[in-house]
């Protein structure tokens, strides 16, 4: 599922056009845009998988740093396993 154009733009004017994250100021036209200034996307706060809503109320506004970063882990979670590569001077 998406949000409709209009649940974006509401979100969107919630937040004055800024990230929620790190509170970058955002181009509405540079929605989905990594390239130049203001790129943002909008997503679900709770995923649709966990029956998070198609609504403002569950519309996030990030700058596309914001989202790209891995999520973070949510309280009760185990995180990811670590892998780590061959130590100095073992083979």
């Amino acid at each position: 599922m998406a949000f409709t154009e209009d649940v974006v733009k509401n979100a969107f004017d919630r937040v004055n056009g800024y990230c929620q994250v790190c509170g970058k100021k955002l181009v509405y036209a540079s929605r989905g845009s990594a390239q130049g200034r203001g790129g943002w996307e909008a997503r679900h706060i709770k995923p649709v998988l966990e029956g998070g809503k198609d609504e403002v109320r569950n519309c996030m506004i990030v700058c596309m740093e914001c989202y790209n970063a891995p999520a973070p882990v949510r309280s009760g979670e185990r995180p990811p396993a670590r892998v780590e590569g061959p130590r100095f001077g073992e083979r």
